[in-house]
């Protein structure tokens, strides 16, 4: 799976590669033929990539512009493990 990304906040351009459940990523780098590509500001990015803004919303919003097979991001953003922020810290 091939993912283009481009952050339009900061300009940043990257390529995220899985294959074998590995995840790589290319910076200042765009892939000619990927199977989704993406534009979003930083923030939108991390707040989808978190799993608290789901793509629609994204969209919604006119924060996400996809071009593409739209659920290749979605099958991505499955394998992502979600944590609960109130974690107890055991201190002795």
């Amino acid at each position: 799976m091939i993912i283009n990304v481009t952050l339009s906040d900061n300009n940043q351009n990257f390529t995220m590669y899985l294959e074998n459940s590995v995840l790589i990523n290319k910076m200042n780098k765009l892939d000619f033929n990927p199977n989704v590509s993406l534009v979003s500001d930083k923030r939108t990015f991390y707040m989808i990539t978190s799993g608290k803004f789901t793509t629609e919303q994204a969209m919604a919003s006119g924060n996400l512009n996809l071009t593409g097979d739209q659920n290749k991001l979605l099958e991505l953003l499955s394998l992502f493990d979600h944590f609960t922020s109130n974690l107890n810290i055991v201190t002795p």
